[in-house]
Parts: structure tokens; C-alpha cells; sequence
């Protein structure tokens, strides 16, 4: 698990160099034509903003869950105080089932969207379920709250905006790509977004498995410890 989320965070810093280079130098108009993309546009700050929210199918992980609900809660108290429409989007049973009784306005799902880690699973469905809401409801705002595995020890509740994409530079000392494109910069560009923003998706996955594995180990050494 660890390896895969190594390897995903590799890819990501890869491709944000990529479209960072990219994104530099662009004609205004291919600037303004890019920011037609469902990822990058700017949406009326009246169409719903989305929270999608990680947690784990199971409990005896340690506090992760009851920090990450936390934080949807504060999230969710801020967006109703300024009179926003809000959808959430569940990955794991444990946030899905708390939203259906908390949230049940807002939640999205029907079902729990439960992840099984094993050999040649897929989870792409998943971020094209995502890329989909926020295409298709013109959401004004998406982000991802999940915990972030920092070590073995130390797991922390965290959260990033995902769209509209604004956290890449338009930048020419970004970094350089280890990879040589030769295609047009607009192509290139629009092809790279959506996987970056899959990318992210999968990121918080990943982050808050591995953050569940470490901390249920932990709940279980110390249930040993005091037996």
C-alpha cells in the first residue's frame, strides 16, 4: 500500500510539472479556451459545492474516522452559513453511513461506495463517477477531505481543493520534466487535466488506506499491550 502511494505521488509531482510547463506560455486565447474545462473553469458560486469525503468500510482504526466526520462537520456549518448548495460524495461505509443519518439532504451516494484493496482491483470508477459530478452539475467548488499518512505513527485529517485547478502555476520555473513532449501545448494540456485530477482522487484514497492500516495495527499493538 505504502509503495503504491509513493508511486502515485511520483506521478502526480510529474504530471504538475508537465502542466505547469505547459500552462507557460499558452496564447490568451488558448489560455481563455482552456479555462472553458470543467476542472479549470470558474462555476456561479450558486451551483453546489462538492465535499468528497474519505473514511474506512470498518472501525477499530483509531480516531481517523470521528477526525475526518469532524471535519466534514465544521466544512459542511461553514458552506450552510454562507447559503451554499452542497453535495457530498462518500468513499468508505463508515462516512456513508454517517452522512445518510447526519447529511441525508446533501449525501449524493445511494449506496456506500466501498473500496476492497487486493490483486488487480479497480477503482477507476470512482474518479469517473467525480470527473462526471463535476462536469455534468457544474460544481462550483470540489474538494477532498481524508487523512493524510505521515508515518506509522502519525496519521492527521486533511483537505485540498481539487477543482477548479488552481493550485498549479503557470509557472516556467516550476521544474523540468523528466519527459519530453513534442505534441501541442493545448492537446497535451487537455488531456493531462483530467488524469491529474483522477491522480488526486486516488491520492486520498490511498492516503487514508494506508492511514487506516497504520493506525488499526496501532489500536490493535496497544489492545495487546493493556491485556
Amino acid at each position: 500500500m505504502r509503495d503504491a502511494l509513493r508511486a502515485l505521488k511520483d506521478y502526480s509531482s510529474e504530471l504538475e510539472i508537465i502542466i505547469s510547463n505547459r500552462l507557460f506560455g499558452l496564447s490568451e486565447e488558448e489560455a481563455e479556451k482552456l479555462h472553458t474545462n470543467p476542472f479549470m473553469r470558474k462555476n456561479p458560486p450558486s451551483n453546489p459545492h462538492l465535499i468528497i469525503f474519505n473514511t474506512s468500510n470498518k472501525g477499530l482504526c483509531g480516531g481517523i474516522n470521528n477526525y475526518n466526520i469532524k471535519k466534514l462537520k465544521e466544512e459542511v456549518r461553514n458552506l450552510e452559513a454562507k447559503g451554499r448548495s452542497i453535495l457530498i460524495y462518500t468513499i468508505g461505509k463508515k462516512g456513508y453511513d454517517y452522512c445518510k443519518t447526519a447529511f441525508p439532504q446533501y449525501l449524493h451516494n445511494a449506496a456506500p461506495v466501498m473500496i476492497e484493496f487486493r490483486d488487480g482491483m479497480n477503482i477507476d470508477f470512482i474518479t469517473k463517477e467525480i470527473s462526471d459530478l463535476v462536469a455534468e452539475k457544474g460544481i462550483a467548488n470540489s474538494e477532498v477531505i481524508f487523512t493524510e499518512f505521515v508515518n506509522t505513527a502519525v496519521q492527521t485529517t486533511n483537505s485540498f481543493i481539487l477543482t477548479p485547478l488552481h493550485g498549479i502555476k503557470k509557472d516556467s520555473k516550476h521544474g523540468f520534466s523528466k519527459y519530453e513532449l513534442n505534441d501541442d501545448k493545448f492537446e497535451i494540456l487537455t488531456r493531462l487535466i483530467p488524469e491529474f485530477v483522477s491522480t488526486k482522487i486516488l491520492m486520498s484514497i490511498f492516503e487514508n488506506a494506508t492511514s487506516e492500516q497504520a493506525a488499526r495495527m496501532i489500536a490493535m499493538e496497544n489492545a495487546s499491550n493493556n491485556t
